[in-house]
């Protein structure tokens, strides 16, 4: 499969090195002169999986749709003729061993990325979900140095399972707190770009528009399908240990770029900065950051489970706990969070007529990947970090004393911190020094606005 649709598969996409996002130019993730990392901590996304049961039912539909055109008629583009042998072959939910495979590797490049760290271990949390837990404990044995050739059943569990369910307090799965109203501004979209795939579909299949409406003829590709099948190439990659199926060149790189916005505006609107509820229901993993970062005890807000962040068995902090922590969850409670932190923001909110714009910072499948990983740094610096020099200027490395700084790495690129309180160093280096980093997380560390948009429901959020 070409790296150009591998990177545009929405939520099925493979993790693959990002260079930069937006408009921002790549920043070196290099440790600066003077700096040494002191502390990580990492929220990850697990392994490839198959479709979810909801996807699966889809994919079922869609495909008995074609099924149903080709015994009728045979395709009229050859390109199409591996429908009639086509086999689904998918289970439903499970992690595949593709994904194994990849959150694994990432939990060997953890401890070679931070050798000095490591040795004093990592400390995972994971929720209960089947394919997110399986994907900590493979992360724990690529981690540890251990061979991949085992069997799944002799992986160690991570050192915290959070439960997930309907009143649970959990900042990896938040469900205490609910936008009012679903807004599908996505399917405003897909109305927009899946017509014309669709009739180019049904042609290819065999059907002419004015066979549509009669009673003999079988059911025609809809915009809904056209979705469907895109997001199939994506699955049969993840089953296929990344090689690509029949349905991945079916669409051309318009297609796929309309496709990938679709997805994109989905989770904007539902779980980031589009959503009314999405900053608060990520404020408490910043607040569990925040205390990690800083060695203080975590404030009392948001979706924190007040019983295991306040014990140091369950929840420890520095300096009497590993120098590494690992976050497990899914990838929409990714998003939340990132709209607590406040990265990767646009200027304006995604529109759901389009066009898709080539530059924009939401996008999934650099924030949220199948293994995607995004890393929080503290960096300790005995001078003050700066960029290479413009030309006449010298450059500024004085000595100010240790001073601490944070770093944020999203699946290789460093990202640009654009807050005022970080100055230039935030967009030249992806560097705010702590105090000014605190400043900017003022929202979260105040408990969002968890008594404006989830108290009403009757939930704690204790």
């Amino acid at each position: 499969m070409s790296n150009y649709v591998a990177r545009r598969l929405g939520v099925a996409t493979p993790r693959y090195p990002v260079k930069n996002f937006g408009t921002y130019s790549s920043i070196s993730s290099s440790v600066p002169d003077g700096c040494s990392v002191t502390l990580v901590s990492t929220l990850q996304r697990h392994g490839a999986r198959n479709p979810t049961s909801r996807e699966l039912n889809l994919i079922v539909q869609t495909l008995n749709k074609i099924k149903s055109i080709a015994s009728h008629r045979p395709p009229v583009d050859p390109s199409f003729a591996f429908i009639s042998s086509y086999d689904i072959r998918f289970g439903a939910e499970s992690l595949v061993p593709f994904g194994r495979k990849q959150t694994y590797l990432i939990g060997q490049l953890i401890a070679t990325t931070y050798p000095n760290l490591a040795r004093s271990g990592v400390f995972i949390r994971s929720i209960t979900r089947d394919r997110v837990a399986e994907s900590s404990r493979w992360f724990k044995q690529g981690f540890n140095a251990q061979p991949f050739a085992v069997k799944k059943t002799t992986l160690v569990d991570p050192d915290q399972l959070l439960a997930i369910g309907p009143g649970l307090n959990n900042t990896l799965s938040v469900t205490t707190c609910h936008e009012a109203k679903l807004t599908r501004p996505e399917l405003q979209w897909l109305s927009v770009y899946g017509p014309p795939i669709a009739e180019r579909l049904n042609i290819a299949l065999g059907l002419n528009p004015e066979d549509s409406g009669q009673n003999l003829s079988p059911a025609r590709l809809n915009s809904l399908d056209v979705m469907v099948l895109m997001t199939l190439c994506g699955y049969e990659a993840a089953r296929d240990n990344g090689e690509k199926g029949p349905w991945c060149d079916v669409f051309s790189k318009e297609e796929w770029e309309a496709n990938e916005y679709f997805h994109d505006l989905k989770k904007y609107y539902r779980y980031g900065p589009g959503s009314l509820v999405s900053r608060t229901q990520g404020s408490g993993w910043v607040n569990e950051l925040v205390a990690r970062l800083t060695s203080t005890p975590v404030r009392y807000a948001g979706a924190i489970n007040f019983t295991l962040d306040s014990n140091p068995e369950t929840f420890p902090l520095p300096p009497k706990s590993p120098k590494i922590f690992a976050d497990f969850t899914s990838d929409n409670d990714i998003y939340r969070i990132f709209s607590a932190l406040g990265i990767l923001r646009e200027d304006n909110h995604l529109n759901p007529n389009g066009p898709p714009p080539k530059d924009r910072f939401f996008n999934i499948a650099k924030m949220a990947p199948f293994a995607g990983t995004f890393v929080v740094e503290k960096l300790t610096c005995s001078a003050h970090p700066h960029s290479i020099p413009k030309r006449g200027q010298v450059p500024l490395n004085a000595s100010v004393g240790n001073r601490d700084y944070v770093r944020m790495i999203l699946n290789d690129a460093v990202v640009p911190l654009s807050w005022k309180e970080c100055g230039d160093l935030g967009l030249e280096m992806g560097l705010c020094e702590m105090d000014a980093f605190l400043e900017t997380q003022k929202f979260s560390l105040s408990g969002g606005e968890w008594d404006r948009w989830c108290a009403e429901s009757g939930q704690d959020a204790g």
